[in-house]
């Protein structure tokens, strides 16, 4: 069997789903190898968490930019024309800051200030399990990072009385998460 018969080629979807699409095949052991104007081109290989970045750049990365993306785990996989596709390793069980942006950031603490609840709720789809996090939760791990700290966090920091499992496999229960949120406020004397 040649090398070219061991190949997998699929329809190539953009942005986000595609970002999502390419995870989910890696974690059934295809891995992007290359792309066309209307194909992925995987190779079969090991499971494998990957974070994928598909970007439509306006020239070639210089050096320079290849090394921002190396210095932040990130690896080129291959490209067609313009649209790069990048690759970084990840645990199933941490959670990468770059995920949240600092406008969110300014938005969620404007929200709180008027007396909202700002929160997230995460899917560690490796677990099966869902995450509520407050937001004084979100601000510590985000100035953690801001002062030289991990760029993320692991599911072994976060409080387990907060962990969500969905229920009839469909609904996220988070309303009775922003319950007790502002019921432990009450007890802490945080103002709301």
């Amino acid at each position: 069997m040649s090398r070219d018969d061991r190949r997998i080629k699929k329809w190539r979807s953009a942005g986000t789903l595609g970002e999502l699409y390419l995870k989910e095949m890696a974690e059934q052991g295809l891995l992007l190898e290359e792309m066309t104007p209307l194909k992925y081109i995987f190779r079969e290989d090991e499971p494998q968490h990957l974070r994928y970045r598909i970007e439509t750049l306006e020239h070639i990365p210089t050096d320079e930019e290849r090394a921002e993306y190396a210095k932040d785990g990130w690896q080129e996989v291959c490209h067609y024309e313009l649209d790069y596709v990048f690759a970084k390793e990840c645990s199933a069980d941490t959670f990468p800051l770059q995920n949240i942006h600092e406008h969110q950031m300014r938005f969620m603490e404007k929200y709180e200030k008027q007396g909202g609840v700002s929160f997230l709720v995460i899917y560690y789809s490796a677990r099966n399990i869902l995450y509520y996090m407050r937001f004084r939760e979100i601000v510590r791990f985000w100035e953690r990072r801001e002062q030289g700290g991990r760029k993320s966090f692991r599911l072994e920091e976060l409080d387990e009385r907060y962990f969500m499992h969905l229920k009839n496999n469909c609904f996220v229960p988070y309303l009775d998460f922003i319950q007790k949120d502002l019921d432990e406020r009450e007890e802490l004397g945080i103002d709301i």
